[in-house]
């Protein structure tokens, strides 16, 4: 690393560092110290042949770094109880680096399928109660991309840039397998929603 690539004397951190920290979604000097290992608190000012701590030249780089705004995937079904919460849950456990997920139905439900909360809890560690709620589909911001759950009749329609049926079994009543077995599924679709969309393959 050339010697005015350094940004942080302390760590030894340079501007690469920094700028892919930034492309990943950091943005405050908490965030950069976190990821990358840069001070940002004055020690390395006395190291520094500028004589300036690394947080002065990182703010810099945070405040000329373009703003990426993620795509927005909202998945839909009915009810917005059961396959929509999950994959609103998983999405965001698994891929909040690329996009953002939400979930809606036409109907709403008083509350979470339970059997859907306790699988998830139990293979993710996620709790849907404590983070999501039953919504309807105008209390969503416009989407990038919809995917529809698999609603059997009529799925709920809403305007996007790219639409996709993943024509799943809806679980409810049956067993804990069937829900494993739809979290499982859920998650494969949501890794390769992940990287069509890192991809720019949408």
């Amino acid at each position: 690393m050339r010697e005015d690539d350094i940004i942080c004397y302390c760590s030894g951190v340079g501007r690469r560092a920094i700028l892919s920290a930034l492309d990943q979604g950091a943005k405050t000097l908490q965030d950069i110290r976190e990821s990358t290992g840069a001070c940002t608190q004055g020690r390395c000012g006395e190291l520094s042949p500028r004589k300036r701590c690394c947080s002065r030249e990182i703010l810099e780089l945070i405040r000329g770094h373009p703003v990426m705004t993620k795509p927005k995937v909202a998945f839909i079904c009915v009810h917005n109880s059961c396959r929509s919460q999950m994959a609103e849950a998983l999405g965001k456990h698994l891929a909040s680096d690329v996009f953002e997920s939400y979930s809606a139905g036409t109907e709403t439900r008083p509350r979470i399928n339970p059997d859907a909360v306790r699988i998830m809890k139990r293979l993710y560690g996620i709790d849907m109660e404590k983070t999501q709620r039953s919504k309807l589909l105008e209390e969503l911001p416009p989407a990038d991309g919809v995917i529809t759950m698999g609603c059997n009749v009529k799925c709920p329609y809403l305007p996007s840039s790219f639409r996709e049926d993943w024509g799943l079994e809806d679980p409810t009543g049956k067993s804990d397998e069937e829900f494993i077995r739809t979290a499982r599924e859920i998650e494969k679709r949501i890794l390769d929603l992940r990287e069509r969309l890192g991809s720019g393959l949408l």
